[in-house]
């Protein structure tokens, strides 16, 4: 009994290895600017809290009011004002003890900040991490607060919400797969060009 053999057309297999090289070359691409992109957004976000938190950190305002323990509307209208202008999740004052003397909910003022990776910043440590606190979690910036004798007297905490840094990085990651598909279509077509060439010839 004779195994039949199954022939391909040369145009045939031009136009399949071709688009072969090209989605695979497109799936590497995407997976290396996706990766790129995503630490460029991730970075770019933390840097924004951190500059933020420096920002808030140097503010009389705020400085006046830990020293002279003085919490009146003004630091806690300053620190919404700034949240609203920079579009972030929040920003918290807080003194030596870990109490929050600013909150975007007025009811968390005067408790304990919440989340646990606040201690280093109060042994003056400026850094940025990743945790949950009453609003969620967030991507979260710690700068310490220092008064005119460079003695520490508390912490700004700036937070980014991680479901906006998901949102953005779902955004960009489609739009680089409709690039990608886009290039896919145009290497299919020029494969049956191509095949279509090659068999005139």
């Amino acid at each position: 009994m004779r195994v039949p053999q199954f022939r391909f057309k040369l145009s045939t297999m031009i136009t399949f290895f071709v688009c072969l090289v090209v989605l695979l070359s497109l799936m590497i691409t995407d997976l290396l600017i996706s990766n790129t992109v995503s630490k460029n957004i991730r970075a770019t976000q933390e840097e924004k809290a951190r500059i933020v938190a420096r920002t808030v950190s140097k503010s009389h305002i705020v400085i006046d009011s830990l020293e002279n323990r003085t919490y009146s509307n003004s630091i806690q209208e300053y620190t919404k004002d700034i949240q609203t202008a920079t579009d972030v999740m929040f920003v918290v004052v807080m003194d030596m003890n870990g109490i929050r003397k600013t909150h975007p909910n007025p009811e968390e003022i005067g408790r304990p900040f919440v989340g646990g990776d606040e201690k280093s910043a109060l042994k003056g440590k400026e850094y940025v991490s990743t945790s949950k606190g009453t609003l969620g979690h967030s991507v979260r910036a710690f700068t310490p607060i220092y008064d005119k004798d460079n003695q520490q007297i508390g912490v700004v905490a700036v937070g980014i919400s991680l479901k906006n840094l998901e949102s953005a990085l779902g955004r960009s990651h489609r739009s680089i797969l409709i690039v990608t598909a886009l290039g896919l279509c145009i290497g299919i077509i020029g494969a049956i060009l191509l095949a279509r060439y090659k068999k005139n010839v």
